[in-house]
């Protein structure tokens, strides 16, 4: 299995990453830890063909596709930029009441 991160890891994280695997699938893995800085704070697990992967940048461009999809279901006249600010209720407990 070939392990890409986008900062050299150290033995120890090498050793957990390997160990997460192994609770997670049941197996054990060889692996190859490659270190690709376009990842951008991120990891990508590959075997047999299939890659697993997360990174900020991905995380980021999804993020940003939901909101955009959100903004887009919404009608034209509700669309807020800023919050909607309610008048605050009468909360003076000095009066009688």
């Amino acid at each position: 299995m070939l392990i890409r991160t986008a900062l050299d890891l150290p033995q120890v994280q090498r050793n957990l990453v390997k160990k997460a695997i192994k609770e997670t699938f049941g197996i054990e893995i060889q692996a190859r830890f490659e270190t690709a800085p376009d990842l951008v704070s991120g990891i990508e697990l590959t075997a047999n063909g299939q890659k697993v992967a997360w990174s900020i940048e991905d995380y980021l461009t999804s993020m940003e596709k939901s909101i955009n999809e959100l903004l887009k279901a919404q009608p034209e006249g509700e669309i807020r930029t800023e919050p909607e600010l309610r008048p605050e209720k009468n909360l003076d407990k000095t009066s009688p009441a």
